[in-house]
């Protein structure tokens, strides 16, 4: 039995090998940009770290058991120098950086530069037509539950028969491969 020529091409969901290439793709992209600028601002609200005075304690220290005086100097410099505050800072700068390069690129091609490359887009997974932008937005947020434990729900991906992670359960999402375009001739 033959399909009608005019029938829709079988839907392809993209591999997770495939997914994880247009991340790297697309996380090598967000950093040529995103670090620089974070180190700047981060420079610019904060001096640079210094942790000598832990470090000269650790050098000298003869045996292999870390005393309780370096901990309590490693500690006591980490607040001093606003260890903590930094990382909140910089993690925030960075999802930032993620949301702004994500989020539009998904609301004009439903796709970013690295699935773009590997020609996928993210459909509905019940319609098959682009996500919406309140799939977009809450595809963008479900990344931080697929991250919480170990990165699972991305991993996820690998094992689901339609490849699809956390955050496209979430919002009723797939990733699949577009047929090429045949010229007429």
């Amino acid at each position: 039995m033959t399909e009608p020529e005019n029938a829709p091409p079988p839907i392809r969901y993209a591999s997770f090998n495939a997914r994880i290439i247009a991340s790297m793709i697309d996380i090598g992209i967000i950093m040529i940009v995103a670090v620089p600028f974070v180190n700047w601002i981060m420079g610019m609200m904060f001096p640079p770290l210094n942790f000598s005075t832990a470090s000269a304690m650790v050098n000298q220290q003869e045996t292999t058991q870390i005393s309780k005086q370096i901990l309590s100097e490693i500690w006591r410099s980490a607040k001093e120098q606003h260890v903590f505050e930094r990382a909140v800072i910089e993690n925030l700068l960075q999802g930032l950086f993620v949301a702004a390069y994500t989020l539009p690129f998904w609301f004009r091609y439903a796709s970013t530069p690295g699935k773009m490359l590997l020609r996928m887009e993210i459909q509905d997974v019940s319609s098959g037509v682009r996500m919406s932008r309140g799939q977009a937005i809450i595809r963008f947020l479900g990344y931080f539950i697929s991250l919480l434990p170990f990165s699972l729900g991305f991993f996820w991906a690998a094992f689901n028969k339609k490849c699809r992670a956390w955050h496209d359960m979430l919002a009723h999402t797939a990733v699949v491969v577009k047929p090429r375009k045949i010229a007429d001739t």
